[in-house]
């Protein structure tokens, strides 16, 4: 994750975090019921990864997975996980 340390006595030092990863055929919207979204979340108890699709024609609480999409979907949610950890390791 990327650091801005603005140096001096009083001042804040910053870092980033990704908030989010939408994982998508070439040739689909964002918002495509193919498209998944991994998302970095925080409900003031710790920063915790959701996933989700946006389709009516899956359950809620179920996601569909391609072996073709998998890749891209587990690295972004490594991603992520690792980014959780850290944010709730400066925060404990």
């Amino acid at each position: 994750m990327g650091e801005n340390d603005r140096g001096g006595e009083g001042l804040i030092n910053f870092k980033e975090y990704p908030k989010g990863f939408i994982v998508k055929p070439d040739n689909e919207h964002i918002f495509s019921e193919f498209a998944t979204e991994i998302i970095l979340e925080d409900e003031a108890g710790g920063a915790f990864v959701v996933i989700k699709q946006l389709t009516d024609n899956a359950q809620p609480g179920l996601i569909s997975v391609s072996s073709e999409d998998w890749p891209l979907i587990r690295g972004a949610i490594d991603k992520l996980v690792k980014a959780a950890e850290e944010i709730n390791k400066e925060t404990e």
